[in-house]
């Protein structure tokens, strides 16, 4: 149900129809010099005009990514393909980031096996395995 899911919104972000998504996700088609194909939905929050994404532990779509060294990205949302970087979030940042997501999204507390009091190491702990990538445009 969730692939499907994905898939429809994938094709309302290729439309005109594309802001009543943009707000909330945004389509992956290129990461390095690679073409993501199929292109990955990705749900994101914003702070400090950068786009965090919460990825899956069971997605592939981020395990060449490094907290070091920001590999190039192309996204497509408000209806128009965006060069930026992405990066894996760690130490203060990644709680940072996790708390930005979670605040947009409450229903992730869920997702990642805890409720909405848990404390910093308590949804360290439960992300475990999962990556929170931080989307910085390129200017």
């Amino acid at each position: 149900m969730r692939r499907l899911r994905h898939r429809l919104i994938a094709i309302v972000l290729r439309t005109p129809l594309h802001p009543t998504m943009s707000r909330r996700f945004m389509l992956l088609t290129a990461l390095g010099d690679v073409p993501v194909d199929p292109p990955t939905t990705l749900r994101y929050a914003t702070h400090d005009g950068a786009h965090i994404v919460l990825g899956a532990p069971d997605a592939t779509w981020w395990r060449g990514l490094s907290a070091d060294a920001p590999t190039p990205a192309t996204v497509r949302f408000a209806g128009r393909s965006t060069a930026m970087t992405a990066v894996l979030a760690r130490g203060e940042a990644l709680d940072e980031a996790v708390l930005r997501y979670l605040q947009k999204y409450p229903g992730e507390w869920t997702e990642l096996g805890v409720d909405a009091a848990a404390g910093p190491d308590d949804v360290r702990e439960a992300a475990h395995g999962a990556a929170v990538v931080v989307f910085t445009p390129v200017s």
